[in-house]
């Protein structure tokens, strides 16, 4: 593959004079080409030197010529020596008021074979200066299907222009060299102000040292990302998600970066008022625990006080005392495991005969009713923790006053509902004293006595009878109690 040697003939219309009127256009060169880079349509940029700044795929495709081997050199090289005036003095018409030109000429490919060519060209102008696009047709059908017109290209300038997310392009040296308007607007500076400045006269030493790291990891040729708070142009502070990708050469040499910032302030503002709501209702969460747990834990102490350790077996107090603990650990760590709003009475009915058992060495069955399985009850969290100890309490009882002969029955536990209210039944063995009466609460022990302060007269009661099978306690239980 030859090579474009280095040519400087005569380009009628195009002084240096007007040089710095298109300096800024000149500094886009990296981001033009970046966008030209995915193009499959011919197209070349030049500027007002008549030199070549933007090189697509497509003319890579067409002539051959990658954009290291044409970018910066005239545009004329590519034409043979007889038509180079004729194309350099098009394109100067353009720089003076023309809005399009169209010229066959031929131009030569890499091999240096000349072949026909249609070159369109339109002036593209802007406030930085002036750049034109030049779209190559090739009028031997070499020409790609993808087309790309002159008004889609301004489009994508006028694109970067316009949208609200902050472009800017950093060189080695940490000067800028583009920014568009949405960095302006956000800043006090004008775009004049900015281009050409080091990063550090921007930001100041503070906010520079704070960058600093991650803009010697993008000039190492590595991409990142990150969150940053810039101060905008009316005091306020705006937050940014920033993506920084490096600007390599075609020699792969880093040759400074692309900084691409998205404003997430709103986004960034919600997220916090909904973790400061977050924050406040675990506080208020974690403090009706305690709050509970003390409740629960001083309603303890209080009735084992009503114990007299001279007329108790200390073994028999223990065990109650136990049974009671384990009771109030039950409600906590059936909220625990589903949720406050899903403590079940058939899982706090099992757990708490399973704890019965484990204290007294009895055996005893429960039994959940197959439409109560497919419908589980739920408990109101409020009243979980009494319901669990009323409970206990009856079970407990049950144990220690039902028959323990060898080959005797054991205390027997099911749970039924009936549309919205609910039954525990628990049955023992053994028979009621004579002067046994739960409802006029004579021959009470202390455990019983516990369980009638306990159930709420407006939505639980408890009846204790003898029956054929021994001694039966139902308690129902009805709503508000249950959820």
């Amino acid at each position: 593959m030859s090579q474009i040697q280095e040519e400087h003939p005569p380009v009628s219309g195009l002084e240096q004079k007007e040089s710095h009127v298109h300096a800024d256009a000149v500094r886009m060169q990296p981001l033009i080409h970046e966008l030209l880079a995915s193009m499959d349509e011919a197209m070349m940029i030049i500027d007002h030197d008549g030199r070549i700044r933007g090189w697509s795929r497509g003319a890579h495709h067409l002539l051959g010529y990658r954009a290291v081997e044409v970018l910066g050199k005239p545009v004329t090289v590519l034409a043979p020596a007889s038509r180079q005036r004729e194309l350099a003095a098009a394109l100067a018409g353009l720089r003076t008021g023309g809005d399009g030109a169209q010229l066959h000429v031929p131009l030569a490919d890499s091999d240096g074979e000349e072949h026909p060519f249609e070159v369109r060209a339109q002036a593209m102008r802007h406030e930085d200066g002036q750049l034109i696009l030049a779209r190559l047709a090739a009028q031997n059908g070499r020409e790609p299907d993808f087309d790309l017109s002159a008004q889609q290209m301004r489009e994508v300038w006028a694109l970067l222009e316009s949208v609200p997310v902050v472009f800017a392009h950093i060189g080695r040296d940490r000067r800028v060299r583009y920014v568009n308007r949405s960095a302006i607007r956000m800043t006090p500076h004008h775009r004049t102000d900015v281009i050409g400045r080091h990063l550090r006269e921007i930001f100041g030493d503070g906010m520079y040292e704070h960058l600093r790291p991650q803009i010697d990891l993008v000039l190492s040729g590595q991409e990142c990302s990150s969150e940053i708070t810039l101060p905008h142009r009316d005091g306020s502070d705006r937050h940014f998600l920033r993506h920084l990708y490096p600007d390599v050469a075609p020699d792969g040499s880093v040759r400074g970066y692309f900084s691409v910032l998205v404003d997430v302030t709103e986004a960034k503002v919600t997220q916090e008022s909904l973790l400061r709501r977050e924050q406040s209702l675990r506080s208020t969460l974690v403090r009706e625990i305690n709050h509970r747990v003390k409740n629960s834990l001083q309603g303890l102490i209080g009735i084992m006080r009503l114990y007299d350790p001279h007329e108790t077996n200390p073994a028999a107090l223990i065990d109650e005392c136990v049974s009671k603990l384990m009771a109030v650990a039950v409600a906590f760590g059936l909220a625990s495991k589903h949720g406050e709003a899903r403590i079940l009475l058939c899982d706090m009915v099992r757990d708490i005969a399973h704890s019965v058992s484990e204290v007294t060495h009895r055996s005893i069955s429960v039994d959940i009713l197959p439409h109560v399985a497919e419908m589980p009850i739920p408990l109101s969290e409020a009243h979980a923790v009494n319901i669990s100890i009323v409970i206990n309490e009856i079970v407990f009882n049950a144990v220690k006053h039902g028959a323990v002969a060898p080959g005797s029955p054991d205390v027997r536990i099911s749970v039924d509902r009936d549309g919205s209210t609910a039954f525990v039944r628990v049955a023992n063995p053994g028979q009621l004293p004579p002067d046994f009466s739960f409802a006029a609460g004579t021959g009470l022990g202390t455990g019983l006595s516990l369980v009638r302060v306990l159930v709420p007269p407006e939505s639980c009661d408890l009846t204790i009878t003898t029956e054929p099978e021994g001694t039966v306690a139902v308690l129902r239980l009805a709503p508000p109690v249950l959820a």
